[in-house]
């Protein structure tokens, strides 16, 4: 969980509940995340600004204890979907009824990515 403020420049900022601070650094043309109970612990992703980070990215996890002591690529999820809703990569929200329906509800079509017909 996360709340939002904007910084001295107007970029947005998000805090985590738990320590954890997701910011864009403009000079770099990356997201980055810390957490302040762990220093060396950070991550990174080089989506867009303007995707504002919602939906599914891949980000650079740093000295992370818990899952890898080195450098790990992981994908992370940042949502304002309900739990009876389908993030779309780009963080648009559809019903789960239309997750792997055979017919595209995201705009970017990532409901349909990854099915297996069962």
């Amino acid at each position: 969980n996360y709340h939002i403020e904007q910084d001295k420049k107007g970029y947005i900022v998000f805090f985590g509940f738990y320590g954890t601070i997701i910011m864009y650094d403009e000079g770099l043309k990356k997201w980055n995340m810390s957490v302040l109970h762990m220093p060396s612990v950070s991550a990174s992703s080089r989506s867009d600004f303007d995707t504002l980070i919602l939906g599914n990215h891949e980000w650079e996890v740093h000295n992370d204890p818990g899952c890898y002591d080195g450098i790990q690529s992981k994908q992370f999820t940042m949502s304002s979907c309900s739990t009876d809703q389908y993030t779309c990569d780009d963080g648009l929200c559809v019903s789960l009824d239309f997750r792997c329906d055979g017919k595209s509800d995201c705009k970017d079509k990532s409901d349909e990515l990854k099915c297996r017909i069962i």
